[in-house]
């Protein structure tokens, strides 16, 4: 009985703790009443002050439009009349009016024109802003009879105020129902209170200190007993009929206590055992160390761990759904043997661990392990444990692969692998270190390792090994010679480390052929000697620099020009003044300064002292960088050539072709003598007329001053003409040393062109040109090329002396290339090349009777001289054009 005794106290505490709540009215009736009642009552007062709200809108909308009908009705015929006279004045008094009404923001009249500029009159400020409404009205008036409308007028009323007004009155209902909400409900919670809270606080006291053993008087409500029973009045009732029911069986239970207490003693002692076995088992199972589930002999499974699920991959929905089953998770290859070990299973009970496979639920196969026993309280139904063999089986899948893949290295590869104990017994050999010595394997498993090698190497061997066997993990190598089996010797590089092995010290050992290297070796020594030979004897001063630019090789042939020894001239880097002129050691040592800082090829001709003669002779000096493949500088070679009698040549050589091309010039103007005597004797005669004609004036009575002015004028241009024919033809036959200077091509063909004039007029030849505008300069000697456009115009015009039948026409041209360079050409309608015309550059060659031949051929000196080319075609449908090309100033820029 004290324990069913217990159990009702502790029945009545757990009531005690959960309606001990008057303290508290968050879950309180009395508050979800009020709460339902303010929410209900709000809502309601809300609709029907949207409502309400809705309503007064509307009117006040109407009434808004109302107003702005009869401003329409009002003034329109006033507006009208006023706009008919542009009244700008009594518009804009008529439109205040307006303005001043209520609501209104806005009010304009416009005239209605077709022209672009119509006549507009507004009061007030436009709004774009959407609470406003824009109402339009044409004005009319009667014009000659006929209704027109002259005008419109636009009105803005805005809706502000109505929605002020809108917002204070819904203010006010809003706070008068609020007040008046909260007043109802404050008194629907006093008499809700009142009438039922209080007496079911009294039921749940009494009902929370209720004891079984110790029964209260009935319960009794503190009111007025009601003429009829009410719900109250039933619930008291049935409570002290349940106190009188409780108080019945409690004294049967009493009764039947003493017995039933034995029997839960037996009972409690069984249920710890078999709680603490289920503790036990739970907790193997929820440990999830492996996969654990109970099954029947139908092939269900009836419960299982999130170990075995996750191992097949099904989730716990699927078990508690009935879709799991042993027989159905066996793949079909293992129902035979799962047909013996069930008949096995049923006649001892058990299952050894075997190993099988289940279907994981996408199809795919997973290795277990699995052991199972049946129930002793069930012979259907047993437990099973599941371990996963899927890492195991990779590992041991992993380990096969890495054994054949070592093995096949070990047996294949192109290197040969030794490994010998501490005795120097060879232990294993690959495959291919055998056969490069020329044995099988089982020939030199078992043998000394020093019979391999050459009898010069063994005690090189036997050291080696020593010192490896001594520091055991290290790596050393070492180059030896090994011998093959027919006596053939092999250069080797061996790399071996000693290491313990099943606790064994042994040496492991790679071992490289290097015999061809060897060889390549000896030949690159013996190369480099020739090499060197060959730099020693070459007719050039030879020299190699690393990357700083210090000298770390020499060849005899600057030690006998500088006088310097090998030990002055090593690490040396070229700053040193001795051997070179003063004048030429900043520019050089600058040149050779950009040339390391940038790695560029470098080139610079420089003075140095002959050691001989102690003559400074001028040198050419070459230098270019050797780098490495990702572009950085390993070593600079270099050579030095002595220029010094090349240059003297070359010296003498222009200046021959400069007498040349005087000559040339001479000669050209010498034909042109004639025309040149022409050219002055003209403005010659001119000045002489002149000068009578200003005398005459001066002489007459009264001097004529104005005339003779002019006269004197016409004498000063004409001489000026003669001058610069004169001027033209000294600066051609001038013997000047060659000036490179900015020349204008086209500025100098003109010169020429007027040089020309006479010769043009004697052969009665139409001349053309087309120049190109904006030609850029070029640099070169204004006289040399002034030559080769007036050789090849005077070439065109003579080929054009025996042409009859059909215009004289030269055409000069210039343009700028799209490689930027400027061209010129000379096309004539003359007789045209013949096909000897490759030979026209040719010195001496000449086509006419009274010619040297050495005009073309001095053109292509001199225009090959500046760095351009000159060239001769056929022109159709007759004559020839001779074109010349020059690197112009923006060439020599952008390059």
């Amino acid at each position: 009985m004290k324990r069913y005794s217990g159990v009702l106290s502790a029945l009545a505490a757990h009531t005690r703790g959960r309606l001990g709540v008057p303290a508290s009215m968050r879950h309180s009736l009395g508050l979800r009443l009020l709460i339902s009642v303010l929410l209900f009552s709000v809502s309601i007062t809300l609709i029907l002050t949207l409502l309400q709200l809705y309503i007064d809108y509307r009117r006040d909308v109407s009434a808004l439009e109302s107003r702005l009908e009869q401003i329409s009705n009002s003034y329109l015929g006033s507006l009208a009349e006023s706009l008919w006279t542009l009244d700008q004045t009594q518009l804009r008094l008529q439109l205040t009016g307006i303005l001043q009404l209520p609501d209104i923001s806005a009010v304009e009249v416009r005239e209605t024109t077709a022209t672009g500029n119509p006549f507009t009159v507004q009061v007030g400020a436009k709004s774009s802003d959407s609470s406003i409404i824009a109402q339009e009205y044409p004005l009319r008036r009667s014009v000659e009879g006929q209704e027109k409308t002259i005008g419109t007028l636009h009105i803005e009323a805005t809706l502000a105020g109505i929605y002020r007004m809108l917002l204070n009155r819904a203010w006010t209902i809003f706070l008068g129902q609020a007040a008046t909400i909260l007043l109802l409900s404050l008194f629907i919670i006093y008499i809700f209170h009142y009438l039922i809270t209080r007496h079911l606080f009294a039921i749940a006291n009494f009902v929370s200190t209720y004891c079984i053993s110790d029964p209260p008087p009935h319960l009794r409500l503190r009111r007025r007993p009601p003429r009829h029973e009410d719900e109250l009045e039933r619930l008291v009732t049935a409570f002290n009929l349940l106190s009188d029911d409780l108080q019945t069986a409690y004294h049967g239970l009493c009764n039947a206590n003493v017995q039933l207490a034995r029997d839960v003693a037996v009972r409690s002692e069984i249920e710890a055992v078999l709680r603490e076995r289920e503790a036990r088992i739970r907790r193997l199972v929820e440990a999830n160390i492996i996969g654990i589930f109970i099954w029947d002999f139908e092939g269900r499974i009836i419960e299982a761990n999130d170990a075995f699920l996750q191992i097949v991959g099904y989730q716990r929905e699927d078990l508690v759904a009935g879709r799991l089953s042993w027989a159905d998770l066996t793949p079909p290859d293992w129902h035979g043997r799962d047909v013996q070990w069930l008949q096995e299973h049923k006649l001892t009970g058990s299952r050894p661990p075997i190993e099988k496979e289940y279907f994981r639920k996408d199809g795919s196969r997973v290795p277990v392990m699995i052991g199972a026993a049946t129930f002793e309280e069930s012979d259907n139904q047993g437990v099973a444990f599941v371990i996963d063999l899927t890492e195991r089986k990779q590992a041991e899948e992993a380990l096969r692969e890495s054994e054949e893949q070592w093995r096949a290295v070990f047996e294949n590869n192109p290197t040969m692998y030794f490994m010998i104990d501490d005795t120097g017994t060879i232990l294993s050999v690959n495959p291919f270190g055998a056969e490069q010595l020329g044995y099988t394997v089982d020939e030199l498993i078992g043998r000394p390792v020093q019979d391999i090698f050459h009898e010069e190497d063994r005690d090189a061997v036997q050291r080696n090994a020593a010192a490896c066997l001594e520091h055991l993990g290290r790596a050393m190598s070492w180059e030896l010679r090994k011998v093959r089996k027919d006596g053939s010797m092999l250069c080797v590089r061996e790399t071996a480390r000693a290491m313990v092995v099943k606790k064994r010290t042994v040496l492991l050992i790679v071992c490289e052929d290097i015999t061809e290297r060897k060889r390549a070796e000896e030949a690159a020594r013996r190369s480099e000697e020739e090499l060197r030979q060959v730099i020693e004897t070459v007719p050039a001063m030879v020299w190699t620099a690393l990357p700083d630019g210090h000298v770390d090789f020499i060849n005899q042939r600057w030690r006998e020009f500088t006088g310097l020894s090998l030990d002055e001239t090593l690490g040396w880097s070229w700053e040193a003044e001795a051997p070179f002129h003063p004048e030429d050691i900043e520019a050089y040592l600058a040149n050779w300064h950009a040339s390391l800082a940038t790695g560029q090829p470098f080139e610079a001709e420089m003075r140095i002292r002959r050691a001989a003669d102690g003559e400074y002779r001028l040198l050419f000096e070459s230098a270019v960088p050797l780098r490495d493949e990702g572009g950085n500088i390993l070593k600079w070679y270099g050579f030095l050539v002595d220029i010094e009698d090349r240059r003297r040549t070359e010296e003498a050589l222009q200046k021959a072709q400069a007498e040349l091309a005087h000559v040339a010039r001479v000669t050209t103007m010498g034909a042109l003598t004639s025309s040149i005597a022409h050219e002055v004797n003209q403005p010659l005669g001119a000045i002489v007329t002149n000068a009578n004609a200003a005398l005459r004036w001066l002489a007459s009575q009264p001097s004529n001053i104005g005339e003779a002015r002019e006269a004197l004028g016409r004498i000063v241009r004409d001489g000026h003409r003669a001058g610069e024919v004169i001027g033209r033809v000294r600066s051609l036959l001038r013997k000047t040393e060659t000036a490179t200077t900015r020349v204008e091509l086209n500025a100098l063909i003109e010169d020429t062109v007027g040089l020309l004039q006479g010769e043009l007029r004697r052969h009665r030849i139409l001349l053309h040109t087309e120049l190109a505008e904006d030609l850029p300069p070029v640099a070169g000697d204004r006289v040399q090329l002034q030559q080769v456009i007036l050789n090849l115009m005077m070439n065109g015009i003579e080929a054009m002396s025996g042409v009859t039948d059909r215009p004289r026409e030269l055409l000069i041209t210039s343009r700028l290339e799209a490689s930027a360079a400027v061209l010129v050409a000379v096309r004539d309608t003359g007789t045209g090349l013949d096909p000897q015309s490759a030979e026209l550059f040719v010195p001496f060659y000449t086509t006419k009777a009274e010619g040297l031949g050495l005009g073309l051929s001095i053109c292509r000196l001199i225009i090959e001289a500046h760095g351009g080319r000159l060239w001769a075609s056929a022109n159709e449908p007759h004559g020839a054009v001779f074109q010349f090309t020059l690197p112009s100033e923006r060439e020599e820029f952008s390059s």
